[in-house]
């Protein structure tokens, strides 16, 4: 009897262990990364794609009834925010009734892509893969585009110049004797 209790908790961990394994495939691997190092009540950028996403093919042959530019891009415009409206309506509204609370904020909806964009902590992370209209689940990373630059005054007191004259080595080419200013040549 014991033998048998034994494998029935053993199957049912297994299959709890599967379903969580599998739930954890719609949350991307750098924001599984992310979940691990932050506090359980910490906000995280996520971005939210749904897997219904507006069928090309079907916008195109609908939108080539309408001759004029800008009629064609109002209907398109019209017609993903309605369909991301309707397809979204489920999850907006469960993230909507974590956000009195500060489990969720910053909900924004994103018509061009079908996505959504929030800050929300684990544990809603992970309540969020039980939704089968959601593809995947992802870290919203900022990237930095520029790299530091060193860090000066608009001016360099010494010379009395400003930082963009001395930055392109203005003083240097006057030295060589060009200044700029027009010369009369003989001829």
């Amino acid at each position: 009897m014991k033998k048998k209790i034994n494998l029935l908790c053993l199957l049912l961990f297994l299959s709890f262990a599967s379903l969580q394994a599998q739930n954890n495939t719609k949350i991307d691997v750098a924001l599984q990364q992310e979940m691990s190092l932050r506090k359980s009540n910490e906000l995280i950028g996520i971005n939210i794609i749904l897997n219904r996403q507006y069928d090309q093919m079907d916008m195109r042959m609908k939108s080539d009834a309408y001759m004029e530019k800008e009629i064609k891009r109002t209907f398109v415009v019209g017609e993903l925010k309605r369909f991301s409206e309707e397809t979204q309506r489920n999850v907006m509204n469960y993230l909507r009734s974590f956000s009195e609370n500060g489990q969720v904020a910053n909900i924004q909806s994103h018509w061009i892509y079908n996505g959504i964009y929030c800050h929300a902590t684990r544990d809603i992370i992970e309540k969020l893969t039980a939704f089968d209209d959601i593809l995947i689940i992802g870290f919203d990373k900022q990237y930095r585009l520029a790299p530091d630059t060193e860090k000066t005054d608009a001016t360099d007191v010494s010379k009395g110049m400003a930082y963009n004259v001395l930055k392109v080595n203005a003083p240097q080419v006057w030295d060589l004797g060009y200044t700029g200013s027009l010369v009369a040549f003989d001829t």
